[in-house]
């Protein structure tokens, strides 16, 4: 036999050989893929099963991306799944609300417990306590609870707050009143509300004081200096009981109330407010600010040191008009 013949037999006699170990290791390759593809947790196939039926490049990629990092143990047999979204509609439009949640729900391992989700309820507890001894014995206690709820469009807000002081065993003031609001989003910053105030003050001359107002506000915020600023303006009624002489006489008026707050958290452990408010009236006008300044002590309880304005413009005889309060005491977070 010739070489050239017996060189041909033998390319020939390798190339059969050759040829089946090719062909095994195609399918040892693609059975190990299916092993691998089996072993995927069913959470994980789901998601991207998920995010591929959205035909969304963006979502795709993400959710791919985003199960391999979460699951480097099988980030291998993931990322094989990207060829999965070539093929889908080159959409890079942000996905919709629903299909992200769907997406998250289907990343999440079953049984695993659920994200915590931050309370639709906010708000402080605040108690002063001052006591003087010496020539005049003296005390002071004011307590103030502020709470918000805020659902959707729609915000809730609740105050009470008491104040009470004695000299020489003798009341020298008392006072306690409610507030509650409503609050309805127009859209991001501009809201209409309603508002009910009551207050009751034994050393002012008035038995009691009841407003009723409605009207529109606008809230900002800007997260990156860490400020907040409420301005509303509403019209509404008052009525009010005045003692005169031992003779009480009831009221009536129409008022206008303005009113801003302003909040900024100077440091991670120190928060600055400023509040002022008004009731305009034909006849009487009131008026009261409120500086504080609240240092953290931990996640729930701080210390608060607050200058306090309150001015009545039309009061009885022998009452003053302006009252000024400097406090110090504590603040407890009611909710995280």
């Amino acid at each position: 036999m010739r070489p050239v013949t017996v060189f041909v037999f033998a390319i020939l006699f390798a190339a059969s050989a050759i040829a089946p170990l090719q062909v095994q290791n195609a399918y040892a390759q693609e059975a190990t893929k299916e092993s691998a593809q089996k072993a995927l947790p069913a959470n994980i196939q789901e998601a991207i099963d998920v995010a591929v039926a959205t035909e969304n490049t963006f979502v795709i990629q993400a959710t791919i991306k985003q199960a391999a990092t979460q699951y480097p143990e099988h980030a291998a047999t993931i990322l094989a799944q990207m060829p999965k979204a070539e093929g889908q509609k080159q959409d890079d439009t942000p996905a919709p609300a629903e299909v992200v949640e769907k997406v998250v729900e289907a990343e999440t391992p079953k049984g695993a417990p659920a994200p915590e989700e931050e309370s639709d309820w906010s708000g402080t507890m605040e108690a002063r306590y001052e006591k003087r001894s010496g020539n005049t014995k003296s005390q002071e206690f004011r307590g103030k609870v502020d709470m918000e709820h805020e659902k959707g469009d729609w915000r809730n807000r609740f105050g009470l707050e008491g104040r009470y002081a004695s000299a020489d065993g003798d009341t020298i003031k008392k006072d306690y009143g409610a507030t509650y609001g409503l609050d309805y989003k127009l859209d991001e910053h501009y809201f209409v509300f309603g508002e009910v105030d009551y207050e009751v003050d034994e050393f002012s001359g008035y038995d009691f004081r009841l407003s009723e107002s409605v009207g529109a506000g606008y809230r900002t915020e800007w997260p990156a200096k860490k400020m907040m600023l409420d301005v509303r303006a509403s019209m509404g009624m008052r009525h009010f009981r005045e003692d005169v002489a031992g003779a009480d006489t009831e009221h009536e008026i129409l008022i206008l109330k303005p009113e801003a707050t302003y909040k900024w958290q100077v440091r991670d452990n120190v928060d600055f407010m400023q509040r002022v408010s008004a009731a305009i009236g034909q006849d009487i006008t009131t008026a009261e600010t409120e500086t504080s300044l609240t240092y953290k002590i931990s996640d729930k309880l701080g210390l608060k040191v607050a200058i306090e304005n309150e001015y009545t413009s039309s009061v009885p005889a022998g009452t003053k008009k302006l009252d000024t309060y400097t406090s110090t005491g504590l603040v407890y977070k009611l909710f995280d």
